[in-house]
């Protein structure tokens, strides 16, 4: 499938700069939640952080429901 791009000179670099940005704010975004649900020496001492800070956070939340 082709496609013709209007001004690709402008468009392709800006969606490049808007995407790699988009990705490394989610990024900092994910990790600084690891942080504050785990702290740091949950961090360092899991080897599971995604996993860990996910039940962490979800048993915190149901206890108040």
């Amino acid at each position: 499938m082709m496609f013709t791009c209007n001004n690709c000179r402008r468009n392709l670099p800006l969606s490049i700069v808007i995407s790699v940005s988009a990705i490394t704010v989610l990024y900092l975004f994910v990790n600084f939640t690891y942080f504050v649900v785990l702290r740091i020496d949950g961090v360092l001492q899991s080897e599971a952080v995604a996993m860990v800070s996910l039940i962490s956070f979800w048993s915190i939340h149901i206890n108040y429901i």
